[in-house]
């Protein structure tokens, strides 16, 4: 016997509402990782807004509905604040690169 696609509709709908109750809301998981973080997260001025990270070249803030969320380049890219997006560290140009020793942050 086959089942309809309605039929399932019902017990699809209470699996995902029910599995939705473990996730945390965008406020937790903003909250979240901006506390693990050294510096208190920027205050977005526009949507889509990307903002450097001032202690660590590798990571960004997006701006999204006026929470920044903290997000991480792909491995051995650095964050370029002019073009907004995961660059070459030789390219990217981020003020976070150097340590105050003078030294690249890697």
């Amino acid at each position: 016997m086959t089942v309809p696609p309605k039929a399932l509709l019902g017990p699809l709908a209470a699996l995902v509402l029910a599995l939705a109750a473990f996730l945390p809301s965008q406020a937790a998981t903003a909250a979240t990782m901006s506390d693990a973080h050294r510096t208190a997260p920027p205050v977005c001025t526009r949507e889509g807004e990307m903002i450097a990270d001032p202690d660590d070249p590798h990571w960004l803030y997006h701006c999204s509905n006026g929470v920044a969320y903290h997000k991480l380049c792909p491995a051995g890219l650095h964050f370029n604040p002019f073009l907004e997006t995961c660059d070459w560290p030789e390219h990217a140009n981020n003020p976070a690169a150097t340590t105050g020793s003078g030294q690249p942050a890697g």
